[in-house]
């Protein structure tokens, strides 16, 4: 993160929502500068906007969810289960058919 970068988080941690205007009067640079840094931060998942348009105004990303316990028990047992690969091999032996 460059020092720019994080001087626009601090800016919308300060005083969250934000307009991209405030972040360009606070960084003494040019609006579209200004749009740049924040772009990035939220391609970056740390910043979200809490109203669409040209009017956008920006806040700190809310930590995310941890998953629901049914989908760590299913990807658990999808990465536990054997591979079609296996099946195959086993229906190859079975059948008398080599690779």
């Amino acid at each position: 993160m460059t020092p720019r970068q994080a001087e626009t988080l601090a800016i919308i941690q300060e005083r969250q929502p934000v307009a991209m205007a405030d972040v360009a009067h606070r960084l003494g640079c040019e609006s579209a500068t200004a749009r740049t840094y924040l772009h990035q931060l939220h391609q970056a998942g740390l910043i979200v906007p809490s109203s669409s348009g040209r009017w956008a105004r920006w806040r700190i990303a809310p930590p995310p969810k941890p998953p629901e316990p049914e989908t760590v028990a299913l990807r658990r047992a999808i990465e536990q289960a054997p591979s079609i690969w296996h099946y195959a091999q086993r229906l190859r032996a079975i059948s008398g058919v080599s690779a």
